[in-house]
């Protein structure tokens, strides 16, 4: 419910209670020397005087009213916080990542099947009490639950694509995939929210830098544009122009996105690093 729409149904409400205590205005005054005649003498029946207002009526009506306005005032009514929606391919560090988030510390995790969304501020590293509560969004990796995903690009402030830098070559050509539908979905063209590339579990030996996971990832989306924006083709399907499914644009890089990518370095394990990660979503 709106701040409006409620505003002027508790106006309404106010009014109703009022005009159960108002006495209807008379017109005729009675001269002050004529006697005053016996009801029964005279034949006429007393006139009615108002009724008092009704306690009940006026809790039932006043009673939701003020219940919902004190927990939209809260911000009950819905979170206007930061989303922040994490995906990528699947073992990334995904669910890692959101618990460390959420509680500061190293939790053992599995390869999750389900969405997990909770709204809370960052305790991880590089937190402080000024960091106020975001919406954090862990999409399952697994191919056939991508709906899910696009399902809540129309409300996402930050995308975060989380992939393994220990498994760069596997894990680029995943996440190209996903990457594609996403930055050509008509929201997210739209509304273009910022774009964040988590090259995660940095702290293990033999990660990729984060310029060789931006030069790789834009070596597969390129890839993977070609081989979508060709069959697209042939299908006789429309084709946006200057956007990344324009198969005559020139090859794909994340500097042609606004705003700007960050591909940043990440670990959400026993040596987290997700200081660069939280600033990045706190400039969002």
């Amino acid at each position: 419910m709106s701040r409006p729409v409620l505003r002027a149904l508790l106006l309404g409400a106010v009014a109703v209670a009022s005009a159960q205590g108002e006495e209807p205005e008379t017109t005729d005054s009675v001269p002050a020397e004529a006697p005053a005649e016996p009801a029964a003498a005279s034949g006429e029946v007393p006139e009615e005087q108002a009724s008092p207002i009704d306690p009940v009526l006026v809790a039932s009506v006043l009673l939701p009213l003020l219940i919902a306005a004190f927990f939209l005032l809260r911000g009950g009514g819905g979170s206007s916080g930061k989303k922040v929606v994490l995906f990528g391919p699947m073992g990334a560090g995904k669910t890692s990542m959101y618990l460390h988030l959420r509680f500061g510390r190293a939790i053992p995790s599995h390869t999750s099947m389900q969405l997990t969304s909770a709204t809370f501020a960052p305790k991880c590293e590089g937190a402080s009490g000024s960091h106020k509560p975001i919406t954090v969004v862990d999409v399952p990796g697994e191919p056939r639950l991508n709906y899910q995903l696009l399902a809540e690009l129309s409300s996402a402030t930050v995308l975060v694509c989380v992939l393994d830098a220990t498994r760069l070559p596997t894990h680029a050509k995943e996440a190209a995939q996903v990457l594609y539908d996403v930055l050509t979905h008509e929201t997210v063209q739209r509304r273009a929210p910022a774009l964040v590339i988590a090259a995660n579990k940095s702290d293990v030996r033999g990660a990729a830098s984060p310029d060789s996971v931006r030069a790789t990832l834009e070596t597969e989306l390129q890839r993977v544009r070609l081989a979508r924006t060709t069959m697209q083709d042939i299908s006789g399907s429309s084709l946006a122009k200057g956007s990344l499914a324009d198969p005559d644009g020139p090859d794909f890089h994340f500097d042609q996105l606004r705003p700007a990518v960050q591909v940043l370095p990440t670990a959400a394990g026993e040596a987290p690093k997700l200081a660069p990660l939280l600033t990045a979503l706190s400039q969002a």
